[in-house]
C-alpha cells in the first residue's frame, strides 16, 4: 500500500443486513458495512462465502453497500481507478476476505432471523445538514447544491416493536479527515447509534448520489459524538 495503515479503531465499524420476504416468499435483502465502498469484486466474494453458509436469496435480489466513510476499510478492490484514489488504496487481500466474510455472515444471519412483520417506506427532503463541497470552486454550485432526498424502509414485528431501519442518503463520511489513522463510521454510524438508541432495533445506511456532497457546517462538530447525528436521526 502506499498510504499510512490504520493505527486503531476509534469506534466499531459494522456490518449489517436486511432480508425481507413477501407473501409469495420472494425474498430481497441489503447488506451494508462501514467502508469506503462496494465494487462488482467485493460484491461476488461476499455473495459466494454467504452462500456457501447457507444464504438463499437470489444475487439479483440483494443489494450491497458500503457507506463511503473515509475512515473506514479501504484497500479492498482490484479495480486500478479505485487503488490510485485518494481515499482508497493499493488492494490488500486480507481486508476484501475480513470484509467480505463479516458481510456474509450478516447476510446468513438476517436471513435466518426472518420473522412475521410489518414494513413502512418514507421519502422526505431533509435539508440544512449536508452541502457542496464544491460551492466557490465551480461556477455551477453553491453550498445548497445536494441531493436532500431521505428514503427511509422501516421493519417493525407483529407486535409493532422496531426491527430494523434503513435510510438513504447522500452524504459522505468525511468529518474525520486525512490526518485520523483510526478506524470510524463516521457520522452516518454517529446516526445509526442515535436512531438504535431512540427507536430499538438495528439501523443501517445505504448511501445516495453523495457526489460532493459533505457534512454540513457545523454537522461534524463535538466528534466523535457528532453535532449532526442527532438533527439527522431526528429526520429518520
Amino acid at each position: 500500500t502506499f498510504m499510512s495503515p490504520s493505527t486503531g479503531r476509534m469506534d466499531p465499524t459494522w456490518a449489517k443486513a436486511l432480508v425481507l420476504e413477501d407473501s409469495e416468499g420472494n425474498r430481497v435483502a441489503w447488506g451494508t458495512f462501514d467502508g469506503i465502498g462496494m465494487d462488482g469484486g467485493v460484491a461476488k466474494v461476499v455473495l459466494e462465502l454467504a452462500q456457501q453458509r447457507g444464504f438463499s436469496v437470489p444475487p439479483e435480489n440483494v443489494i450491497l453497500s458500503g457507506s463511503h466513510s473515509h475512515s473506514g476499510p479501504g484497500a479492498v478492490s482490484t479495480e486500478k481507478l479505485w487503488e490510485l484514489a485518494p481515499a482508497t488504496d493499493l488492494f490488500v487481500s486480507e481486508v476484501r476476505e475480513q470484509l467480505a466474510s463479516g458481510l456474509a455472515d450478516a447476510l446468513v444471519a438476517a436471513e435466518q432471523s426472518l420473522e412475521p412483520a410489518q414494513v413502512g417506506i418514507g421519502l422526505s427532503q431533509l435539508l440544512n445538514v449536508t452541502r457542496n463541497r464544491r460551492a466557490k470552486i465551480s461556477p455551477y454550485v453553491n453550498d445548497t447544491t445536494i441531493d436532500p432526498n431521505l428514503g427511509i424502509i422501516r421493519v417493525d414485528s407483529s407486535d409493532g416493536k422496531p426491527i430494523a431501519t434503513l435510510w438513504n442518503f447522500a452524504i459522505h463520511g468525511v468529518c474525520w479527515g486525512p490526518d485520523n489513522l483510526e478506524t470510524s463510521g463516521d457520522i452516518m454510524n454517529g446516526v445509526c447509534s442515535q436512531v438504535e438508541s431512540k427507536l430499538g432495533g438495528v439501523a443501517l445506511f445505504v448511501n445516495a448520489d453523495a457526489g460532493d456532497v459533505d457534512p454540513g457546517h457545523g454537522m461534524c462538530d463535538n466528534m466523535p459524538n457528532y453535532a449532526g447525528a442527532p438533527i439527522i436521526a431526528a429526520a429518520i
